[in-house]
């Protein structure tokens, strides 16, 4: 959850003479997604078919509701290939995508849903920086669509918590690198402006959100 001008994302592949990677389709039981620090949300989203869907929360534009982040647990071990994610949102009326909640949100860029990859037991600290990463410029703008989001397990494609691309440096692919091989969680953010996963509420209209299928791996 950090600045744009932070965040570029980065990811590792596999180093060479590793297994061959596995790929996994991520459950849809929308009780296996959770919400985290959203505010105004339910715990899970709602199922929708084969899949789930949520609706964005309405508090006129406000701070007092919005969707950050909606992950769920994954427990395998080093990936390559890519992550892939079908989603669908819509709309009634002609709703604003509010992101700009916080004073420090200062910055004009719209509201994005974004893939997103988080290690095994994040502290949440500055300190981790390369625990948690975000897909870019693979990203989807919120509005009425549907769309494949396809971003590739490779360093240039990820960035990680403090804007660090996963290839600027040894340590921050070694830290993708780690991460990868240790996920926790896998799923979206929703934010905008300076702020990949700080939150986006909804105005003048209704949004919904419907995932449709959801893999990692070389599937």
């Amino acid at each position: 959850m950090r600045s744009l001008s932070f965040l570029l994302f980065s990811i590792l592949l596999p180093g060479c003479g590793s297994q061959p990677s596995p790929s996994s389709t991520i459950s849809l039981n929308p009780n296996a997604w959770n919400f985290f620090y959203s505010t105004e949300m339910p715990a899970h989203p709602n199922p929708a078919g084969s899949g789930w869907y949520f609706d964005f929360p309405s508090c006129g534009g406000t701070a007092a509701c919005s969707v950050n982040y909606l992950v769920t647990p994954i427990d395998l071990y080093e990936f390559g290939g890519h992550v892939s994610a079908s989603l669908e949102i819509t709309t009634t009326g002609r709703p604003i995508f509010n992101y700009r909640l916080a004073r420090d949100n200062i910055c004009n860029s719209p509201a994005h849903v974004r893939l997103f990859l988080e290690r095994k037991n994040d502290p949440l600290t500055a300190h981790a920086e390369f625990y948690r990463w975000w897909s870019t410029p693979i990203a989807y703008e919120l509005a009425a669509g549907s769309s494949t989001l396809n971003a590739p397990l490779i360093p240039d494609q990820w960035v990680s918590v403090l804007g660090k691309v996963g290839n600027s440096s040894q340590s921050a692919t070694d830290g993708f690198n780690t991460a990868l091989k240790n996920l926790g969680n896998v799923g979206f953010t929703f934010g905008g402006g300076c702020f990949y996963g700080h939150g986006v509420n909804v105005s003048n209209g209704t949004a919904r959100f419907t995932l449709i299928g959801y893999s990692i791996g070389n599937q």
